[in-house]
């Protein structure tokens, strides 16, 4: 009996423990990478840290649509805009449309946050300063 590759699937062990920066070092396939990343995204998600999983959900292949609802329904428009341009940036010189659609779309974010603050500011002349640094 001769054991060969025995650290094949160690992976899993460190994933089961939550623990995916060792679970990403001890992978070598490119659907278990995308496993280990969809966890760490959906815990990111789960505690709160909703940019860390924006930035993570863009490098895995959960579904778009599935991850943008997530968080519209929670409300959460800066993690959404940091998905849109990670999206962006990872997008090809050929996929013009879909480059429109999300430049449009960050565009329409951008200028409701720029709302937001114009809002504020005028409701309160104090906040200007603070919002200085919103943007």
């Amino acid at each position: 009996l001769v054991v060969k590759n025995e650290g094949r699937d160690i992976w899993k062990v460190y994933l089961a423990r939550k623990d995916c920066e060792k679970a990403l070092s001890h992978v070598d396939m490119a659907i278990d990478r995308d496993k280990i990343l969809v966890s760490q995204a959906n815990h990111y998600l789960q505690t709160g840290k909703h940019i860390s999983a924006a930035q993570i959900y863009a490098q895995c292949s959960k579904p778009f649509e599935e991850v943008v609802l997530g968080f519209i329904d929670r409300g959460e428009r800066d993690a959404l805009r940091y998905y849109l341009i990670s999206r962006l940036e990872q997008l090809k010189r050929q996929d013009l449309t879909q480059q429109m659609m999300l430049a449009n779309w960050l565009t329409e974010i951008y200028l409701a946050k720029i709302n937001e603050l114009e809002a504020l500011v005028g409701a309160d002349p104090l906040a200007a300063d603070q919002t200085a640094n919103i943007v």
